[in-house]
């Protein structure tokens, strides 16, 4: 299910999928500053409480980073 997700461009991503997508802890350092990151995707909230994101977004944006490094 989560590479059906992925793989969408329009999918929704949540922060479990993140997580298990780049293999840092949801609750750790490394998402935690990614999510401050202002060039990170925006969320979406679909009447719950946590945050979705966009799955082409948020390749888009490790795309990036990948870049810079």
């Amino acid at each position: 299910a989560l590479i059906a997700r992925a793989s969408a461009p329009k999918g929704l991503l949540s922060l479990s999928d993140i997580s298990a997508l780049t293999g840092f802890a949801r609750t750790g350092t490394v998402v935690r500053e990614m999510l401050k990151d202002p060039a990170f995707p925006k969320p979406v909230y679909l009447g719950g409480r946590e945050p979705r994101y966009f799955s082409g977004e948020v390749f888009r944006y490790f795309d990036r980073r990948r870049a810079m490094l």
